[in-house]
């Protein structure tokens, strides 16, 4: 097992692994396997090794000192980032918040800038003075060519006009929907 200095995303599930199997435990460290285990593990892959002589020539090459080299998908290094805003006012003030952000075109200029995924409002059925913004873009470097533009001028503005309150989550997106949801979803 080897330690990575960050945590990636994880999909862990229950899996019984098997001779070459590569799995992400706890987000921050991988294994390589040439016996068998069961855990809760995320699956990154399988080596091209089919008996344990040979996985264990290769993980003992340098006395527990094995450099590997693991190449990732572009789009790994590269997740979206999705933000979810909650903005929070009294008297309709969120809801006309998002209306103006609309006619004013400042929504429609932010969906034109490069980098940007979505820019949606949505409205809670259960809560009438709360607006949720859906705001998801390819990169951080794109958000923060966001927060650079006049626009973030004008959103900071109506803020204070409607004097709303945000909450905020960030998200990233690995796309990839794990085979067992799957049959939940109806297309």
């Amino acid at each position: 097992m080897g330690t990575f200095g960050t945590r990636f995303p994880t999909d862990n599930s229950q899996i019984d692994t098997v001779l070459g199997d590569i799995v992400l435990y706890q987000g921050n460290s991988i294994s390589f396997f040439y016996d068998n285990n069961s855990r809760s593990y995320t699956m990154l892959g399988k080596l091209d090794i089919t008996d344990v002589k040979e996985i264990k020539t290769f993980l003992a090459a340098e006395k527990g000192k094995t450099d590997i080299i693991l190449s990732l998908k572009y789009r790994i290094l590269q997740m979206a980032i999705t933000v979810n805003l909650y903005y929070t006012g009294t008297n309709e003030n969120a809801r006309k918040f998002a209306e103006e952000m609309t006619s004013s075109g400042v929504v429609q200029a932010i969906r034109e800038e490069k980098g940007n995924l979505k820019y949606e409002y949505f409205f809670p059925m259960d809560d009438p003075e709360t607006v949720l913004l859906i705001d998801s873009w390819e990169n951080q470097e794109a958000i923060d060519e966001h927060h650079k533009t006049p626009m973030m001028q004008k959103i900071m503005e109506l803020r204070e006009k409607y004097d709303l309150h945000m909450k905020i989550e960030r998200y990233r997106s690995d796309d990839d929907i794990p085979e067992r949801d799957k049959s939940f979803i109806r297309k």
